[in-house]
């Protein structure tokens, strides 16, 4: 007679086990007679019990049709569900009799994949210190199924494309992704970004601009700081000691001195013209910068500060 099995429904678990269903042929075929027992049995496609060809394995069920006891084991770690129609085929050397049409199914992953990104700059000026080696970090991305993200370099289109002014390695630690920057350069390049996860589509990131700020032939950004005071009242408090204009450094991209900045007292905004005002330059203090004015005199005396 046809055997009976109750279809089977089963629960995505992330992270979980196979579930392994031990199979009682004698209960599934209500079969007893010992005389001529069950001696062989095949799974195969629903609807094909006939055919000549058996079910083996898929990513999701793995069957084994070995007595006494056939077993399918069944994978709930499918974030998109399955469901497969199976018949077993069991014989006793002269009858057989069919399970047909016995389904497992695996109900989807209620999260949604998609890679999340983190908020960072477009445009990156890194401190990439001579000889030492520069980097690019960012925080790491999430996925909605929680789900490992991977990270490579490439161009708008394809991945794996390095810029010669990167390693083409792209390293997380703890919370960070860190892409390192070659030393020793001084320009501005440009690369893609693509993180991709299981089931998400791939996000593709960029163009993100990076300059290398702290190398020899660099031009980092300078400013002022909020302690710089462009307008100084110089008071005379010793007999033969000229007043000296005091300014603390410039600040800049660059936090370990490399490259040196230099500071100049022009009478020119557009080019370094020495003033006659300050003929000794600007002198390094322990705790910043002077520039000593050449007179005593009350007055107005203006120039300008070039670093």
């Amino acid at each position: 007679m046809p055997g009976t099995l109750e279809d089977v429904t089963l629960e995505y678990l992330e992270g979980g086990v196979d579930v392994e269903m031990p199979l009682d042929v004698n209960s599934v075929f209500t079969y007893s007679d010992t005389s001529y027992p069950i001696n062989s049995c095949s799974f195969h496609q629903a609807n094909d019990c006939d055919g000549p060809t058996t079910f083996t394995s898929t990513d999701d069920l793995t069957v084994s049709s070995s007595l006494p006891t056939p077993i399918v084991s069944a994978s709930v770690t499918n974030n998109l569900g399955y469901s497969y129609a199976l018949c077993l085929r069991c014989s006793n050397g002269i009858l057989s009799a069919d399970l047909d049409n016995w389904r497992i199914s695996q109900i989807k992953n209620p999260c949604t994949p998609g890679i999340t990104s983190s908020q960072f700059d477009m445009i990156k000026t890194t401190a990439a210190f001579a000889p030492e080696i520069g980097s690019f970090s960012f925080p790491v991305f999430t996925e909605g199924c929680g789900n490992e993200i991977s990270y490579e370099i490439g161009t708008e289109k394809k991945s794996g494309v390095i810029p010669k002014g990167l390693f083409k390695d792209v390293e997380q630690e703890d919370d960070q992704v860190n892409i390192s920057i070659k030393p020793y350069l001084s320009e501005e390049f440009s690369f893609y970004l693509h993180a991709s996860a299981l089931n998400a589509q791939t996000l593709i990131l960029g163009p993100i601009t990076i300059k290398v700020a702290c190398q020899i032939n660099s031009a980092p950004e300078l400013w002022t700081g909020s302690r710089f005071k462009a307008n100084q009242q110089l008071i005379v408090t010793k007999v033969d000691t000229l007043p000296a204009f005091t300014f603390p450094e410039f600040l800049s991209d660059c936090s370990n001195g490399f490259p040196m900045i230099s500071y100049y007292m022009s009478t020119s905004s557009s080019s370094v013209t020495a003033s006659k005002l300050f003929p000794s330059g600007v002198e390094m203090l322990s705790d910043g910068y002077q520039a000593v004015l050449n007179t005593t005199e009350s007055g107005n005396y203006t120039a300008y500060i070039i670093a």
